[in-house]
């Protein structure tokens, strides 16, 4: 699995720019993030020594010039091993829009590399 980024703006993400945007999907990839159950009592096989899995994720401009990034690692897509399974990985982007989990604003910077103070004040937690 390689990290990826496709996005439909260009530099860092900033409120004026954010204004500018469609409602709807403005970024998605594949990313790196503190996974859920991190620290658990029983290690999950699929998460790095600092914590992180692998996950998809789409970040979405709302209706009301706010944004959030949702990800497929916790959105009900595992059949049989929930949160240690990869088949999350094989989610769409669209159904990871529709019923991912909302990422935390932290791991929300972190898989969008370039989003300043003022963009961050308008995540809806």
């Amino acid at each position: 699995m390689e990290l990826s980024m496709e996005k439909k703006y260009a530099g860092p993400l900033t409120a004026e720019l954010l204004a500018t945007l469609p409602m709807g999907p403005i970024a998605r990839g594949v990313g790196k993030m503190i996974h859920p159950y991190y620290p658990s009592s029983t290690p999950l096989k699929t998460v790095d020594a600092e914590g992180k899995a692998f996950v998809k994720w789409v970040a979405v401009r709302g209706g009301i010039c706010d944004w959030a990034v949702y990800h497929s690692l916790d959105a009900q897509f595992e059949l049989a091993d929930k949160l240690d399974g990869k088949d999350h990985l094989a989610a769409t982007y669209q159904d990871i829009q529709d019923h991912g989990s909302k990422m935390s604003l932290g791991n929300a910077c972190h898989v969008l590399e370039q989003v300043d103070e003022s963009a961050k004040k308008l995540y809806r937690d």
